[in-house]
């Protein structure tokens, strides 16, 4: 298993993740240090856990809004196989759930750190 460090609003964490798999894991982590950063701008000093609930809390909340939309795009394609350019925007969704799932899993580990 490989390891990498990574920052969340200030403070390091030393996260395992698959060989190969470090800079994916620095991207998802800088996803959340935005996040973290954006609610302490918002809401200024947060505890750590706090902080780091929150924001797994926003994050899911956009994978959420993310499957939603992509099953109005499925159920769109089902009814109207003539929406071919849905498909494509159904595969950027995809992929920004399965990011987002990433960076939850990712959040979660890092408070247990």
């Amino acid at each position: 298993m490989a390891e990498v460090t990574i920052e969340i609003a200030g403070r390091a964490y030393r996260i395992g993740c698959g060989p190969g798999e470090e800079g994916h894991v620095r991207d998802l982590a800088a996803s959340i240090d935005a996040e973290a950063r954006q609610i302490e701008k918002a809401a200024g000093t947060v505890p750590e856990g706090r902080l780091l609930v929150m924001s797994a809390l926003m994050l899911a909340d956009r994978l959420a809004e993310a499957e939603r939309e992509k099953e109005t795009l499925q159920e769109d394609l089902a009814t109207d196989p003539q929406a071919e350019g849905d498909v494509e925007t159904a595969a950027m969704i995809d992929e920004l759930a399965d990011r987002l799932t990433a960076a939850a899993a990712a959040i979660g580990t890092a408070g247990r750190a």
